[in-house]
């Protein structure tokens, strides 16, 4: 499975990720994911950390999740990306030891 959406690379074009960042970019693909309930992005030079919320760590949503971290890797790779999955359906403090 690829991103669903591309980064425009026509900037001649009209299309809805004209104006936006990167950060924007991984939060909209992510947050398309049925079971992705919040999507967080920072970055340092050179590296994009991605933290994905999950409501639930069914396997399905899992899948789709790695799917869209594989696609982005592949489609940028002379680009860092740190990506940490949060399942919401724990405690706080089960997720801080996970």
């Amino acid at each position: 499975m690829a991103c669903t959406t591309t980064l425009p690379t026509d900037r001649s074009t009209n299309t809805i990720f004209e104006n936006l960042n990167m950060s924007d970019f991984i939060q909209a693909d992510f947050s398309a994911i049925h079971g992705v309930r919040n999507v967080r992005v920072s970055s340092t030079p050179g590296r994009i950390s991605v933290e994905v919320y999950m409501s639930a760590f069914g396997k399905d949503v899992r899948r789709k999740v790695y799917a869209k971290q594989r696609a982005f890797y592949r489609e940028f790779p002379h680009q860092e990306f740190s990506f940490y999955l949060v399942d919401e359906s724990r405690s706080t403090l089960e997720n801080a030891i996970a």
